[in-house]
């Protein structure tokens, strides 16, 4: 979820206020996801595995080519939030 009144705009976890970058700093440091929800009883399982399936199928999902309408526009894709992200490209 994102609003601006959270945290400055920080996506964070459904009716929190822990940051969602929180769960993947955890996991990056060689917590598990038990250990996680341990220390964040506000985020539920549920959710966690969420975001988890979310990112792993934004990730793993092939760029798409936008075409010559916006050749500046390489390719995009969505994030799990669903925001569609462009990846541009200078013009010559």
């Amino acid at each position: 979820m994102v609003d601006p009144e959270v945290l400055g705009g920080t996506p964070v976890f459904k009716d929190t206020r822990v940051p969602v970058a929180t769960l993947f700093d955890y996991l990056e440091d060689d917590y598990s996801l038990e250990e996680f929800l341990e220390y964040f009883p506000t985020v539920s399982r549920e959710v966690a595995t969420r975001v988890l399936e979310q990112s792993k199928t934004a990730l793993l999902e092939p760029a798409q080519p936008i075409g010559a309408d916006a050749p500046e526009i390489t390719a995009r894709f969505r994030d799990p939030g669903g925001n569609v992200i462009g990846l541009y490209q200078q013009p010559n």
